[in-house]
């Protein structure tokens, strides 16, 4: 919710929810214009009285029963002829920044606080009884401003629901298996919903369940990137005031999370990469060592998502160096299942490496066989050009069965100029290997004993 130091008083208007609201919103823009404060304070506060009672009647529809009953009490006020019922009415009136807050839940504690001067600045306004002649009431212009912009941003421009019930209404809907997974339609669905424009606590109470939801509970993968995208949608929505709450809320939340589950920080830092800001010096030097120490088991995911992190990458790349011929395997594994398209190029030389460092030709044979062929297409010039010379020096894979199968399906490549693959290879001692490729016949035994 960015912050707004001079609201315009049309968009005030358009702002009400309510059509009785925003007509007496209209009139309370139309007397401070001209100056009439007194009207104007009295206009804004019909205006929240009667958005109140529209509130209290989409809730009736609902079956709230403090709303029902509250209702019925007001409507039989109305509708009775007796002079004892004024007073019903009146202190209908007199509760109402009590009941939207205490009851009902439209407004926070500070929020109930302004709402109740507007309502004694109204009857200072509409009452000269209540002071002397020669002490006749002049609100400023600054005053009756800001009573106008509290009862839309606190009341007026808000959905019936901003409290408990509007909060768990919200998640019933994230958690929903119909709410969107990416934050593009998770924003345009949250843009109509009590998320709109909410109170700074409604904001808050939402983005810390989001955050507790991802840091410190387990749930399956489509509900995590439910509340992942929500997440997201919500920064975008109102970036400053979630960077507060992240700057509260953060560093307490990563103390809580369990030693076996820390790849959930990580995620979360793809979510938001812009939270890492607001994490203590301690808890990125933690999350550092972690990387760095990865357990097997959280191998196959979180290092992808280092790669995509500034600020972990280069952890993350260390880490890959370190990485045995099952971790990698398992990389692979995980890439390939999940569709990835394009391996990173650490892991693509890690895998390189591992082969060029076999130290036996069953070594070499099986990374030959099932680790590198799926990387052989996204291998470089350079890659290729350093498997050729790595051939050269280790014997173990010059002798290896699974050799020459790895090679055609370098040299096949669309992009290789097969004459220098060929001489690199030659150069490798692999002459016999390129004249069988190029369809030249060794020579026979009599044919060099002639020779």
């Amino acid at each position: 919710m960015k912050r707004e130091y001079l609201v315009d008083l049309d968009e005030l208007v358009l702002r009400c929810q309510s059509a009785t609201a925003r007509e007496a919103m209209a009139e309370s823009v139309d007397c401070y214009r001209v100056g009439a404060f007194r009207s104007c304070i009295v206009a804004t506060w019909n205006a929240v009285v009667w958005d109140f009672l529209d509130k209290l009647n989409s809730l009736k529809s609902q079956k709230e029963a403090s709303a029902v009953a509250l209702l019925e009490k007001w409507e039989k006020a109305c509708a009775s002829q007796e002079k004892s019922d004024v007073g019903v009415l009146l202190e209908f009136e007199k509760s109402l920044p009590q009941q939207a807050w205490k009851t009902f839940e439209f407004v926070s504690e500070l929020e109930y606080i302004d709402l109740e001067r507007l309502r004694e600045d109204r009857n200072r306004c509409a009452h000269p009884s209540f002071s002397r002649p020669e002490e006749i009431y002049r609100p400023s212009a600054e005053l009756a401003r800001a009573h106008m912009i509290h009862a839309v941003e606190y009341l007026l421009q808000n959905p019936p629901t901003q409290g408990k019930a509007a909060l768990v209404a919200l998640l019933e809907r994230v958690i929903s298996p119909y709410f969107p997974v990416s934050a593009k339609e998770a924003k345009e669905y949250l843009e109509n919903s009590a998320l709109a424009h909410p109170r700074k606590s409604f904001l808050r109470d939402f983005v810390i369940v989001l955050l507790k939801c991802l840091l410190l509970e387990d749930h399956e993968k489509a509900k995590r990137q439910r509340w992942a995208a929500a997440l997201k949608a919500t920064f975008q929505m109102h970036r400053e005031d979630v960077l507060q709450i992240w700057q509260e809320k953060l560093p307490t939340l990563l103390q809580q999370i369990p030693e076996d589950k820390l790849w959930r920080g990580i995620y979360l830092l793809v979510v938001v990469p812009e939270c890492w800001d607001y994490w203590p010096q301690e808890r990125k030097e933690h999350w550092r060592r972690y990387v760095l120490n990865l357990p097997e088991s959280d191998v196959d995911f979180i290092l992808f998502y280092c790669l995509q992190l500034p600020e972990l990458r280069e952890v993350g790349v260390q880490k890959i160096k370190t990485l045995d011929e099952k971790a990698v395997n398992t990389l692979l594994f995980t890439a390939n299942r999940v569709g990835m398209t394009h391996l990173p190029s650490e892991v693509i030389e890690r895998a390189l490496t591992l082969w060029k460092e076999a130290v036996n030709f069953d070594t070499a044979n099986r990374l030959a066989r099932n680790t590198l062929p799926v990387c052989v297409p996204l291998f470089t010039q350079e890659m290729i050009e350093g498997a050729l010379q790595a051939v050269k020096i280790n014997r173990q894979l010059q002798g290896s069965i699974a050799l020459e199968p790895l090679l055609l399906s370098m040299r096949t490549r669309d992009d290789i100029d097969t004459a220098k693959f060929d001489q690199l290879a030659r150069e490798a001692d692999l002459s016999e290997m390129v004249n069988r490729w190029n369809g030249v016949e060794p020579q026979k035994q009599d044919d060099l004993e002639e020779i």
